[in-house]
This record gives structure tokens, C-alpha cells and sequence, in this order.
């Protein structure tokens, strides 16, 4: 059988996908097949474009890649890839990639800020970065530089990039743009577990009853767990519900068996609608032997403002925004209780109209009681959450009240289990870590999580954004392993691993990407 080069590569492709689904192959495909890959060297890597974490096999071929497939080892995707896993190699031979640095100068080649870029040598480039970060730390200490990390690169390069910035310049300004995704992810795992770390497991898909996601797009941005998600609905269609929550339809919607489209930032109303139908009207479903045991209630401020410029910032002063962006960033300041959002705040003591006036609060909380907590849910009925909540002006109340009805049934139902997915839609919200600790609230109330098939779970975004910004610690307040720069045992710990003096790590850690941005202004 002749072959060219391209149907050589197309049968080898083909071949490996049948191999991974399970299907038969003809021995003269798989022959062909086998002829395509001589002198291919098959090697396993990781994806690199979103967080699932898929396992993939490399071929190259004289220094080369050739081929990119799943790797039928790997827990995760065992052995599918999306379309973005396939992907992979075309990202190293791009005609945009950079190959080598790029510095903005003038017409004499010297380094010039209103330059354009021109490329130049590895070495000028380690030469221009040395000159200028002993001139910054000369005139400014170690704040005087700063690193924007991310959830992108590597372990390996998080910790030299961290042991550099905090053992070195023994400086804290290095923080991720994991700050802007995950943050509120990791406030919710803080407060609620006391660390900073998932609780789910991808297996709960195969074991579980019930999949709810809330704002995910597991169909575009997580393809192979929603392929999971897809092969347990097909394997089960009466008895396994999908619940898609969104603010408009997408290629999630069409598994789903009820689909709740809901007006933006109101998810907060619908998981307390959720939890008050538990508390009020179905207590036997509340495990109380867990939450007797292990939960405490807690409170914090509701004024707490959206972390935008406050009064007095330089750019403020200096005029940079337009009248209309100002009617935004005054909300930062204060803003006016609207009718909307008043029921829910009457529990802490506004009513529309008044002035709410915003304070930076930080983690600030105090401990209630059940029958606290209970009141705060009080406002959260389903006329109330309903009208609020509804996003589609063609479908009636009533179709919306049945739909939020079913889902506070499939959360309640005694014996079904439930896993709840999101990921950036909750965790890049404007109450971002509110609405992760509600998500627990309802799985721990129910005895929901952490239990096979059943759980709350926080997709991550980027590859190593768990790992490399988090657990690594290359954020301005953290340190490797959940340890935090502001406590002394924790950096001693480290000083004493790291092989550093004692006293030399930094113990200020409140140089954010936002705090080093505003400040060079």
C-alpha cells in the first residue's frame, strides 16, 4: 500500500484514536500505521492550556514534533484529548512565536522605553535587566522591583522565581495573575477549610446523580471532563439530572435537562435560596450530627466596597476617568441601597435608600449562631429570589419558580448525590468569595461534600495556577506549602529549608499585582 507523508500521518492519527476508544482496526491501517511512525520517539508531557491536568504523549522525529496524542495512562482524560490538547505542538512552530528577546529601543540600538522592538542577543538582554533592577533597587529597596508571575508557568519556574524575589531581594513584590482568577477561590477554601486546597475529586463524576454547573462552560473550557460529565449522563439518562446554570445558553446547554438562565451576580440569591429551603422547610435534611460537630456559623461585613481606587488615589486626582467610568468607581466609595437588593439586606440593618458607605474589610468575620444564620436566610424565599433572579425576559415566572424549585429538590433529595462545578463565572465575581463559601454552605448543611459522588468543586483555569501560584507560594502574602509571609514560625521554616539567614525574609506581603500597578503611577 503506498501512503504519502500527510496520509501517513492521518492513518497513524486515526489509528491511535481508534486504539483509544477501543475500536477494531484493520491490519492493513495498522500496519500503515506502524510504517508511519518508525523513528518516532514517544514521550509523555502534560497539557498546557487549561487546568485540567491531561496526560499526553509526544512523538518527535529528528528534533522535531510530529505527533500529539492522549496518553492512555493518565487518570484524567485517559487517553482523549480536545481539540486544544491535539493542539499542543502547533503552539512551538508558530509564526508569531518569540524565539528570541525583543528590546524597545532607539534608532542607535539603546535601550529607549518610546522605542520599538528589535530584537537582540540573550546576552544584552540579562545585560539590560541587571542594569536596571540594581538602578530600581538602589533608588527604591527591594520593592523597587516587581514580578508578574502566573498560573502558567512551571513549578520548577515558580520556585526559582520565588526563592529569587523573597530569599533574594528579599522582596515580596512578586504576585500572579492567579490574584485576578483564583483568588476569591482560595479566600472561599481559607474560610471555609482553614487551607487552601480542593476538595472534590474528578472520579465524583462517574459516581454521581446529579451534575450542577454553575456558570462553568465545562463543554468549551473543560472538554474532557465534559465529555466525563457527557458519558455518565448517556450511561444513565433517567436517573443522573444535569442542571446548567448561566446567564445565556452555550454548548452546555444542550446535555442539560433543565437549564436556568439568571440575571448576572445573582447566583448568590439562588444558592441562598437553595440553603433557605433546607433550613425553614427541610430540616430532617440537614446532617446535624456533622454540623454540630464541625461547622461554625460566621458573619462579615457587608460594605466592603469591589476593590476598585479609593478617594485620595493618584489617579483620581490626577483626572485619568472619563464621568462615566466615575459612575462606577464611586460605588467603590459609597452607593445607594437599591430596591432589588434591600430584602436581602434588611437582616443587617439597610433599607433602600439608605447610603451604604464601603470599607475595606479584609477576612474580618464573627461567629453567630444557627439561628442567626437561619434569619439571614429569611429574605431568600422563592417570590423573592425568583423576581430578582430571572435573566431570560421570554420565559414566564412561573417556568423560572418551577426550575428553582427542582433544584433545591435535587440538592434535598436524601439519597441523591450532587456535585456542583464552577469556575471563573464565581470566581471572578464581584463577590467572588462570597459565593464559593454558599456553595459549601449547602454541601455541608446536606452532609454533601467530600463524599463520593457528591461535592462542591472550583475548576481551575490555568495549568499550574493550584499548583505554581498557590501551593508553590509565589503570591506577595504566601510562602511553599500554605505557609504565609506575615507569620514568623512560617518563616523560619522556610529561612531554615531554604538555607537563608534568619530574619531575611520579608515579613510585609501586601505588594498585590493591583498595589505594584497603582504604584507606578
Amino acid at each position: 500500500m503506498s501512503l504519502s507523508r500527510r496520509d501517513f500521518l492521518k492513518t497513524s492519527a486515526a489509528a491511535s484514536a481508534a486504539a483509544a476508544v477501543g475500536i477494531a482496526i484493520p491490519q492493513e491501517v495498522k500496519a500503515a500505521a506502524t510504517e508511519a511512525e518508525s523513528g518516532w520517539r514517544w514521550d509523555k508531557s502534560v497539557c498546557r492550556f487549561c487546568g485540567t491536568g491531561c496526560g499526553i504523549m509526544v512523538a518527535t522525529k529528528q528534533g522535531k514534533i510530529v505527533a500529539v496524542k492522549g496518553d492512555p495512562a493518565a487518570p484524567v482524560n485517559r487517553g482523549l484529548n480536545c481539540i486544544k490538547g491535539y493542539f499542543n505542538a502547533k503552539i512551538m512552530y508558530g509564526a508569531d512565536r518569540l524565539t528570541q528577546p525583543l528590546l524597545r529601543t532607539n534608532s542607535k540600538g539603546e535601550f529607549d522605553k518610546q522605542g520599538k522592538f528589535r530584537p537582540v542577543s540573550w546576552e544584552r538582554a540579562f545585560d539590560e535587566m541587571e542594569f536596571h533592577i540594581k538602578k530600581a533597587l538602589k533608588a527604591s529597596g527591594p520593592e523597587g522591583v516587581g514580578v508578574f508571575g502566573s498560573g502558567q508557568y512551571t513549578i520548577m519556574e515558580g520556585v526559582a522565581a520565588q526563592k529569587m524575589m523573597k530569599g533574594g531581594f528579599r522582596s515580596n513584590a512578586i504576585d500572579p495573575n492567579a490574584r485576578h482568577c483564583m483568588a476569591s477561590a482560595v479566600v472561599g477554601f481559607y474560610q471555609t477549610f482553614g487551607i487552601d486546597e480542593p476538595s472534590g475529586c474528578y472520579d465524583d463524576i462517574e459516581l454521581t446523580d446529579t451534575i450542577v454547573t454553575w456558570g462553568a462552560k465545562m463543554a468549551e473550557m473543560h472538554p474532557v471532563l465534559w465529555s466525563r460529565v457527557s458519558d455518565r449522563k448517556l450511561t444513565n439518562p433517567d436517573r443522573v439530572k444535569v442542571i446548567n446554570i448561566s446567564t445565556y445558553t452555550h454548548r452546555g446547554s444542550d446535555l442539560a435537562d433543565t437549564e436556568i438562565i439568571f440575571s448576572p451576580s445573582t447566583d448568590l440569591a439562588l444558592w441562598n435560596y437553595v440553603a433557605r429551603e433546607i433550613v425553614y422547610n427541610h430540616p430532617e435534611s440537614i446532617d446535624w450530627d456533622f454540623v454540630k460537630q464541625y461547622i461554625v456559623f460566621a458573619s462579615q461585613p457587608v460594605n466592603i466596597g469591589y476593590g476598585m481606587r479609593r478617594a485620595g488615589e493618584k489617579s483620581l486626582l490626577d483626572g485619568k476617568y472619563s464621568a462615566l467610568e466615575m459612575e462606577t468607581i464611586n460605588k467603590e466609595m459609597e452607593k445607594v441601597v437599591s430596591e432589588k437588593e434591600a430584602p436581602a439586606l434588611e437582616p443587617f440593618g439597610y433599607k433602600a435608600g439608605d447610603i451604604m458607605k464601603n470599607e475595606p474589610a479584609g477576612l474580618k468575620h464573627w461567629e453567630i449562631s444557627f439561628e442567626e444564620y437561619k434569619k439571614f436566610l429569611a429574605p431568600y424565599t422563592l417570590d423573592y429570589v425568583a423576581k430578582i433572579s430571572k435573566g431570560d425576559p421570554d420565559e414566564s415566572l412561573d417556568s423560572f419558580k418551577a426550575k428553582l424549585q427542582e433544584l433545591a429538590k435535587l440538592y434535598i433529595e436524601k439519597d441523591r448525590k450532587v456535585v456542583s462545578f464552577w469556575t471563573m463565572g464565581m470566581n471572578q465575581h464581584t463577590r467572588g468569595t462570597w459565593v464559593n463559601t454558599l456553595a459549601y454552605n449547602v454541601h455541608f448543611l446536606l452532609g454533601k461534600q467530600a463524599k463520593p459522588g457528591s461535592g462542591a468543586f472550583s475548576l481551575t483555569g490555568q495549568p499550574s495556577a493550584c499548583g505554581t501560584a498557590r501551593e508553590v507560594g509565589t503570591f506577595c502574602h504566601r510562602l511553599p506549602a500554605d505557609m504565609m509571609t506575615e507569620n514568623p514560625k512560617h518563616r523560619e521554616i522556610v529561612e531554615n529549608v531554604w538555607k537563608i539567614p534568619n530574619g531575611t525574609l520579608n515579613p510585609v506581603g501586601n505588594q498585590t499585582f493591583m498595589k505594584i500597578m497603582r504604584d507606578l503611577e
